[in-house]
C-alpha cells in the first residue's frame, strides 16, 4: 500500500474516533447547558473557554500546528456554545392540524427536543 493510501486509511480511523468523541463532548455540553439553564448562568464564560484552550495546547508538541489547534478548540467551542443557546432557549415547533396526524408525527421525528404547538 503506498504513502497517501495508508495516510487516508489513518485519517479515516482517526475521522471516527473523533465523531465519537464529538458526540461524547456534545453530550457534556448538554449537561452543562442544563446546569446552566437551573442557575441562570450565561453561555459565555470567556475565562473557561482560556483555560480550555492553554490546557490543550500542553498537550500539543508540533509546535508548527499550535495555531492550528487553537483555531481547532475555538471553533469545537462554538459548537458547544451554539448548542446551548439551544437547549437553553428551546427549540419549538409548530404543526397543523391535530396531535396524531402526519403532521405532528414528522414535527417529533425531525425536531427530537423541541415543544410542539398546534397551529391551526
Amino acid at each position: 500500500m503506498d504513502k497517501l493510501k495508508l495516510a487516508r486509511k489513518e485519517i479515516n480511523e482517526i475521522d471516527k474516533e473523533l465523531a465519537l468523541l464529538f458526540e461524547k463532548r456534545m453530550n457534556a455540553v448538554r449537561l452543562v447547558a442544563e446546569h446552566k439553564l437551573e442557575h441562570s448562568l450565561p453561555v459565555l464564560n470567556a475565562t473557561r473557554e482560556q483555560e480550555v484552550i492553554k490546557s490543550g495546547l500542553e498537550y500539543i508538541k508540533n509546535p508548527d500546528i499550535k495555531d492550528y489547534y487553537v483555531n481547532f478548540a475555538k471553533h469545537n467551542m462554538e459548537l458547544s456554545k451554539q448548542y446551548q443557546r439551544r437547549i437553553m432557549s428551546g427549540n419549538k415547533v409548530a404543526y397543523c392540524g391535530v396531535e396524531g396526524a402526519f403532521a405532528h408525527i414528522a414535527a417529533t421525528r425531525i425536531f427530537k427536543d423541541a415543544e410542539y404547538f398546534k397551529y391551526d
